[in-house]
């Protein structure tokens, strides 16, 4: 790059071209002003929707996908007091919003719950949306003890009812840019948080959002013991699927699976890349539908799946079917597949809590090492008793 001497500048353009490089130098990336050395990277082992940084006594969180589609990072600073002066300096070309340990918070999905219940901050939860959904034993017992607040039974947030409780944070989960909730209570001056880890392209990378909510609690070293505890006993479970599979006869083939079922006409399928679909490579299994390419989930048609799955040997789904004999009343064409007929249906739907909430939703994305597990077991052929299996439980036939 030619560099401008300025001393051959007409002296009226001198103040135009200052201002000029001031304003680059404001909006460059802060490693690119000098304030490297500010920003320590802490390593992260999986997430790629998140990074962390140390700056002083501060953690900075750069959310990168929070949401699918999301075009900007956003930055939360957390630490106990206000940011000195030396820190603003070093946090001077993005916008941020500092956040003292949350003491008083609000969560949108089961899925924050566990996390808190892992690092020890249950009591800064007050307040939950449709509060049925929740299977935690410890949960259950503050909402009977009136110390979790229900939120709205439907879809959405009850605003005000967020509002009259004025936490500290929500930890939101959302689909899109487009949520209106969290634009009405950002308006009212209550910080949302973005957690993106459904987008996350392997399952221990979704786990290891754990450590932002963890984070934003004061708990972030409680939170990273955790997710090492998880990711270890993971990899173990992991390399022994391997082992089982290099072991193998060469006439011994993978289990091949297929997963989901019709909704409204709609076969949905997790892609390769997929959270979802690691797991089962993980678990030894052969995905059926390996060839189709990105992430989270694809569309297909009931003969689509028909012509690839046929045959297949494991299907895991369908959620929301009590038994072989729904799944057959609800489309009698799933008896064309081998599953059906051999009874090597899956499902975690059938594990509910007592008002109807599911485990899986709550806490498997926490632990995927125990879908991993109960996933070895199903393709492994063990045949277990319910209590020792965390989340999938054959569908009976009635």
């Amino acid at each position: 790059m030619k560099l401008v001497n300025i001393s051959l500048l007409r002296p009226q353009l001198i103040p135009f071209f200052c201002l000029l490089w001031l304003s680059i130098t404001l909006g460059c990336n802060p490693k690119e002003n000098g304030k490297e050395h500010l920003w320590e990277p802490v390593p992260l082992a999986y997430a790629k929707g998140f990074k962390l940084y140390k700056i002083n006594d501060y953690l900075l969180i750069e959310i990168l996908q929070g949401y699918p589609g999301q075009e900007k990072p956003a930055y939360l600073l957390l630490g106990e007091a206000f940011p000195d002066q030396h820190t603003q300096e070093a946090l001077h070309s993005i916008r941020y919003r500092w956040l003292p340990p949350a003491q008083r918070l609000v969560a949108t999905a089961t899925s924050h719950l566990p996390a808190l219940e892992e690092v020890e901050a249950l009591e800064r939860l007050i307040g939950f949306p449709n509060t049925d959904l929740i299977s935690s034993t410890r949960v259950r017992e503050r909402i009977r003890a009136g110390k979790l607040q229900d939120l709205g039974k439907n879809a959405g947030l009850n605003i005000e009812a967020v509002l009259d409780l004025q936490p500290d944070l929500v930890l939101n989960s959302t689909l899109g840019a487009e949520d209106r909730s969290a634009k009405l209570l950002e308006e009212a001056g209550i910080y949302v948080l973005s957690i993106g880890d459904f987008i996350e392209p392997h399952p221990l990378g979704r786990a290891e959002w754990c450590k932002v909510i963890g984070a934003v609690v004061g708990h972030y070293a409680a939170a990273e013991e955790v997710f090492e505890s998880i990711a270890a006993r993971y990899e173990a479970l992991r390399e022994k699927a391997a082992a089982r599979k290099s072991a193998q006869r060469s006439d011994q083939k993978p289990p091949r699976v297929m997963t989901g079922n019709l909704y409204q006409d709609i076969w949905y399928v997790p892609s390769a890349d997929s959270w979802s679909t690691q797991l089962i490579r993980d678990a030894g299994g052969h995905y059926l539908f390996e060839e189709l390419k990105g992430a989270g989930s694809q569309t297909l048609s009931f003969e689509q799946v028909l012509d690839r799955a046929l045959d297949a040997d494991i299907w895991l789904g369908p959620s929301d079917i009590p038994s072989l004999a729904a799944l057959a009343l609800s489309d009698q064409r799933y008896t064309y597949f081998t599953p059906f007929k051999t009874q090597k249906v899956f499902s975690f739907g059938l594990k509910k809590s007592a008002t109807g909430g599911l485990p899986y939703f709550e806490i498997a994305y926490l632990r995927p090492d125990l879908i991993l597990e109960d996933l070895m077991r199903i393709f492994g052929g063990e045949s277990l008793p319910e209590e020792q299996m965390h989340f999938y439980l054959p569908l009976p036939e009635n």
